[in-house]
């Protein structure tokens, strides 16, 4: 054994040895070669659109027992430096290995030494590193036979283009540098000629295996050593492919886009040497994701030509609708849609394809832009408003898709990128108003006053500086309408941000009772738990300011706020902080609250009280409650709540005249709550609240309470009880009582009675219930209207349809010209809009000729046109009415019109258009000669409607 161990040693020192030899030798040979720069911090990169499969991750082969190389004390050097990510080393004493290696080693040793390569160019950031290791890929693949080394020429190739195509989609982005762009556009310089190299060497050993095929010797082996090389070609020629592509892209050449174009040929079933066409394209083998994504850039390709947008789409089209397509290349065809339309300026057909994205049909879902999309649009618009002017119509679309952009931005949380583009482009090109343009105005706003104030000290603290204080005032004038925007509740979250931003500027300028108040509001809306948290915290940090400021009358708010934050946010950090600096100052949270007060003996004077408190506190718990927990806070506080109101009912009866007001007063508003909780659950528990109702009559008889002040709250709850219990008469009187004296009681009931009125109208469409919904519905329409941009909400025009339909009916059924006018107002008001509706339209056309105002119906039907695609039957009924209307006015023209329509139309449409507009072609013939001889007086008027 002693032995055996002895022999062990010396063989484990001979490779000590060997290992020191080697380390000193690599170490001399790197000497040379400072050290590689360490990485800079990147901004995040946008995923490639276009590598058919990521870089593998290389692994050294293990050393194998069948390998000469292996067994030698060069491989366990090998090994021992790859086990220990000694890579410098590593590959420069494979260099070394490679130069003093005979023949038969030389293959292995320099494949192996490709592979390190291969590797680590996937992984460096330096410019100058990676150049370095490109030259020794380049000696490199002088030593390596061609035919053992396509493949890893590909690979070296590719790690590098990889890199480029990256630096250049951000380029696309504009998150890029110069020297970035400038680095890409070095390496697909570089690049190209080597696919190119690679791709024609490989085509030419495919003729020559093809040849054989033929001949039909040694036929097995011929077609394994084919299809070898048909694979290799494929990869060289769709790497060569996208990089000639970026070339054109990052140089504004298309005519390295039809190289490109040609290169993609090789995958895409083109004849040899000519460019791809979607036409001869294998659309069976789009579910290969090479293949799918070569189809994409013969997309990109084809748009950078004069005039190929229409055939850039026809690719993305055939991609899109292509089977089992990988999701992950269909997943980037909305990209590609938009940089094809943006770059040929269709700025509409852009428009119409977002809106589908983000505004799906019925049976599709909407898809939010994520925030590359949403980044590229932004850009791809942006640019375009300050490259160069745009006609009103296009300058239109484009500012929408501009705010459309921001606003999936804002909405992501993406404040680095909307900063980024606002700084870059300005707010001018999306408009002056809407949430979006003043959120983005007021953080620049506010990020400008930010800068400002650290570079003069302390900016976490409010600013003593009167100019910063006023710039910080700016920014919260602006973020303060962007919280008051019309639109500002589409963006809940959004919104929340705003306000805390507003609290913050209010803060730094100083004025912090303002900004505690804000930073409360904030809390109460933020849906985001995080935002709510530091919201409540820096509303308690103001408050803090305020009082140290000499505000002693807010210690009570801001120890109240404090309390709330550590019943709130017990765990969290600042909560911890909060105790330390409140330590001794009694704070309790709601649940211990209620834990002391539920110990309270029943037979202590204190009982109701104690109970009304608990109540107090679980009301509150169910108001801010999410809705998965609404039911059971409900419950716990109606179990409360009710005893707490008999108790109070008890004690204002037992007691002196006197003394019966304060527990009056305190189960006055224990029945007011659960009345209102009673009624806000689904579907509402009447009993209790009436019981709550009555309770407050008796409390009102006892202690006689002066309840002026609620009788519109008294009426309302009334009045959802006898919704619920239909009864008619007792709806109809309350709801006089609370129209006879508005309050913000009256609008709701108003939209109460009407969504009751159109439940029975939808479930039983009759004059009655249209009657009901017009009756109703005309205040609520009328309240909404009053609205800035009213007409523009798709819920105020739905409320507007659903009145005008029913006001409609009244007219056809019953001639209520009252009704019909009431129809006709809502409809043009709707019209008026920027998306008006069919069915409004249509009404308003049908209504407007019913009143005998031919020009509006025709205007109708017209906008109607427009909106519709043509040949669809609705576009026919919308022709058919505008000639018919057109020829009331002026024959001549109508009978143009027509024949116009026939001449797209042979058969003039479906029927049954064709046989409306074969009769109305008739009747404008015989018009024509009655209309030119005065002999035979004016022409027969035309037809009504058929």
């Amino acid at each position: 054994m002693f032995r055996r161990n002895d022999r062990r040693g010396r063989g484990y020192g001979r490779v000590c040895i060997a290992i020191a030899a080697s380390v000193a030798a690599t170490t001399a040979a790197i000497a040379q070669t400072p050290p590689p720069e360490s990485p800079a911090a990147q901004p995040t990169a946008p995923t490639s659109p276009t590598a058919p499969v990521s870089p593998p991750t290389l692994v050294l082969p293990a050393p194998s027992g069948s390998e000469e190389i292996s067994t030698t004390a060069d491989s366990v050097i090998e090994d021992y430096l790859a086990d220990r990510g000694l890579q410098d080393l590593l590959t420069a004493h494979l260099r070394r290995r490679l130069a003093e290696a005979s023949e038969p080693d030389r293959v292995q040793i320099a494949e192996r030494l490709g592979r390190m390569y291969v590797e680590r160019l996937s992984k460096v950031v330096s410019s100058d590193e990676r150049r370095e290791l490109e030259q020794q890929s380049r000696e490199l693949l002088k030593m390596v036979p061609d035919a053992d080394s396509f493949e890893l020429r590909i690979d070296l190739a590719k790690v590098s283009y990889l890199r480029a195509e990256t630096m250049a989609e951000r380029e696309r982005l504009l998150l890029a540098t110069p020297e970035e762009r400038q680095e890409a556009e070095r390496v697909l310089r570089a690049a190209a000629p080597m696919f190119q190299e690679i791709g024609l060497k490989v085509n030419r050993r495919v003729e020559t295996l093809e040849r054989r095929e033929q001949s039909g010797r040694d036929e097995e082996s011929v077609r394994e050593q084919l299809a070898e090389a048909r694979r290799l070609r494929s990869l060289a020629m769709y790497y060569n492919g996208w990089t000639n592509y970026y070339l054109a892209y990052l140089t504004n050449n298309p005519g390295q886009a039809i190289k490109a174009l040609e290169d993609f040929g090789y995958l895409l079933n083109a004849s040899p040497g000519r460019a791809a066409s979607v036409d001869r394209m294998p659309k069976a083998l789009l579910k290969y994701e090479h293949v799918a994504r070569a189809a994409v850039g013969c997309a990109l390709c084809s748009a950078m030509r004069p005039g190929g947008d229409v055939e850039a789409m026809r690719w993305l089209d055939a991609v899109e609708a292509g089977e089992s397509v990988p999701p992950v290349v269909s997943a980037d065809v909305f990209r590609h849609r938009a940089t094809v339309l943006a770059g040929a300026r269709r700025w509409a057909d852009l428009e119409f394809v977002v809106r589908r994205r983000l505004r799906p049909p019925r049976d599709g879902p909407a898809i939010p832009l994520n925030p590359l999309e949403a980044r590229l649009l932004a850009v791809l618009t942006l640019e375009a408003s300050a490259s160069s002017p745009t006609p009103a119509r296009s300058g239109e679309s484009l500012e929408t898709l501009a705010q459309v952009a921001l606003g999936e931005l804002v909405s992501q949380g993406r404040v680095g990128d909307v900063v980024d583009l606002v700084n870059r482009f300005g707010t001018a090109p999306i408009g002056q108003e809407g949430f979006v343009v003043q959120f983005v105005r007021g953080l620049q706003a506010y990020e400008k006053a930010r800068k400002d104030h650290s570079a003069a000290g302390s900016p976490d603290d409010p600013s003593t500086d009167p100019g910063i204080c006023n710039r910080y005032r700016e920014a919260a004038g602006v973020l303060a309408l962007a919280t008051q925007s019309a639109d500002a509740k589409k963006f809940d979250a959004e919104r929340a941000r705003a306000s805390m931003l507003l609290g913050l500027s209010l803060y730094y300028a100083g004025e912090s009772k303002a900004a505690a108040a804000e930073f409360q509001r904030t809390a109460e809306s933020a849906p985001d738990p995080k935002l709510k948290q530091e919201a409540m915290w820096y509303s308690i940090v103001a408050l803090d300011h305020a009082v140290d400021g000499g505000e002693r009358g807010m210690i009570s708010e801001r120890d109240r706020v404090a309390a709330l934050f550590l019943n709130a946010f017990p765990r969290s950090e600042n909560a911890a902080k909060l105790l330390l600096r409140r330590a001794g100052a009694g704070f309790l949270g709601e649940d211990a609250t209620i834990k002391v007060l539920s110990d309270v003996s029943i037979d202590s004077p204190l009982y109701g009280i104690a109970r009304r408190q608990i109540a107090e506190i679980q009301y509150k718990q169910f108001r801010k409650a999410a809705v998965g927990d609404r039911e059971s806070r409900a419950r716990a506080f109606m179990e409360t709540a009710d005893e707490a109101l008999k108790l109070a009912v008890r004690d204002a009866t037992v007691s002196d005249a006197g003394a019966a007001g304060e527990p009056a007063q305190g189960g006055l508003r224990t029945a007011r709550q659960l009345t209102e909780v009673a009624l806000s659950l689904t579907p509402p528990d009447i009993a209790h609240a009436e019981a709550a109702l009555e309770s407050i009559d008796r409390l009102c008889l006892v202690a006689k309470l002066d309840l002026t002040a609620l009788e519109d709250e008294l009426a309302f709850r009334r009045l959802q009880i006898a919704v619920e219990r239909d009864r008619t008469e007792q709806v109809e009187s309350n709801l006089a009582k609370l129209r006879a004296h508005p309050s913000q009681f009256t609008l709701v009931a108003d939209r109460l009675v009407f969504r009751n009125a159109l439940n029975a109208w939808r479930s039983v469409q009759t004059p009655e219930t249209a009657s009901g919904v017009v009756r109703h519905g005309v205040r609520v329409a009328d309240a909404l209207s009053t609205k800035p941009g009213a007409t523009d909400d798709p819920a105020t025009q739905s409320v507007f349809n659903d009145v005008a339909e029913a006001a409609a009916l009244l007219w056809k059924t019953h001639k209520n010209e009252s009704a019909r006018d009431l129809a006709l107002r809502l409809d043009r008001m709707v019209a008026a809009s920027t998306t008006p509706t069919g069915a409004a339209l249509k009404r308003l056309a049908d209504l407007s000729e019913d009143s005998g105002d031919f020009a509006g119906a025709l205007a109708a039907w017209r906008r109607l046109l427009s909106g519709i695609e043509p040949s669809k039957p609705a576009w026919m009924e919308a022709r058919f009415h505008s000639i018919r209307l057109l020829a009331k006015s002026d024959p001549s023209a109508a009978m143009v019109v027509l024949r116009q329509h026939k001449l797209l139309n042979p058969d003039l449409g479906p029927e049954p258009w064709g046989t409306k507009f074969r009769e109305l072609e008739s009747e404008l013939e015989r018009s024509q000669p009655a209309a030119t001889d005065p002999s035979t007086g004016p022409p027969a008027k035309s037809g009504g409607r058929p």
